[in-house]
């Protein structure tokens, strides 16, 4: 089992982001950056992966579909439900 702490994306600092982009700038470096939103979720593993979802997220999911409400626990009086993510891989 992985805690979120364990799992979460380098970052860097501001102040190590402006050193890159002074040296970039006075070397004359073109320079593209992106981010993949929920990469993990669509890396290969072959974990069995829990999410735990908590707070206003389950509020919306009993919003949408009233069934979800059978599978929320209460933990220090919050709402929390926990799901098992099915990782469906193609080759596109």
């Amino acid at each position: 089992m992985y805690d979120k702490s364990e799992t979460g994306s380098p970052t860097i600092t501001k102040d190590v982001l402006l050193l890159s982009m002074l040296i970039d700038a006075n070397e004359e470096i073109d320079v593209a950056t992106t981010d993949i939103t929920c990469m993990y979720l669509k890396a290969y593993m072959d974990d069995l992966v829990v999410m735990k979802l908590m707070g206003k997220l389950v509020y919306m999911l009993s919003k949408l579909n009233l069934e979800h409400e059978k599978f929320f626990v209460t933990e220090h009086g919050v709402k929390v439900l926990f799901i098992h993510l099915l990782k469906l891989f193609t080759d596109a």
